[in-house]
C-alpha cells in the first residue's frame, strides 16, 4: 500500500473555503468596555464570588403563586390587558410600558400623582377611636402639667 503524503494542503483548502467579509465591519468598537463581562461584573459589584454576593430570599409567601407555565401566562395577559385599559395619555406617561407603571404604583411616595391620574382615590381619615381620644387627653395632660412647673 503506498502512502501518498502532502497531497492535502490545509493552508490552500482553508483559503478556499474561508468566509471572506470585504465589507466595511458594522461593530462598533466604542462599545467594547460596555459589553466586556469584566466591566459588567465590577458595575454591579458582584465581585469575586457572585454565590456569596447573592442576597437569597428564605421566607416566601407562595400561597397565591401560579401552579404552572399556563397560569403564569395568563397572569401576564391580565396584567397586561389592565394596563392596556388605561387611557392612552395615562399609560403614555409610562412609555406604554407595563413595567415602568408597576414600579411608579408601588412607589408610596407617588400618592399624590395617582390620585392626580385619577388612578386611586384619597383615604379618608379613620374615626379616631376610644383608645385614640384616652392617648390624646394623656399627652395633653402630660404637656399641660410639664409647662405648670
Amino acid at each position: 500500500m503506498l502512502r501518498i503524503v502532502d497531497v492535502y494542503d490545509a493552508e490552500r483548502v482553508s483559503d478556499e473555503t474561508a468566509l471572506v467579509c470585504p465589507d466595511e465591519s458594522l461593530t462598533h468598537q466604542e462599545f467594547k468596555d460596555e459589553s466586556d463581562i469584566n466591566t459588567i461584573i465590577d458595575r454591579f459589584g458582584i465581585g469575586e464570588n457572585p454565590i456569596e454576593a447573592q442576597q437569597w430570599v428564605t421566607n416566601v409567601d407562595i400561597a397565591d403563586a401560579p401552579n404552572n407555565y399556563q397560569d403564569v401566562m395568563n397572569q401576564l395577559n391580565l396584567a397586561r390587558d389592565q394596563f392596556m385599559a388605561l387611557p392612552a395619555k395615562v399609560r403614555s406617561q409610562f412609555d406604554n410600558d407595563p413595567a415602568r407603571f408597576v414600579d411608579f404604583v408601588s412607589d408610596p411616595s407617588n400618592g399624590e400623582e395617582l390620585v392626580r391620574l385619577g388612578l386611586a382615590e384619597v383615604r379618608p381619615q379613620p374615626a379616631p377611636t376610644d383608645t385614640d381620644r384616652i392617648v390624646d387627653a394623656i399627652k395633653g395632660s402630660q404637656s399641660s402639667g410639664t409647662g405648670s412647673s
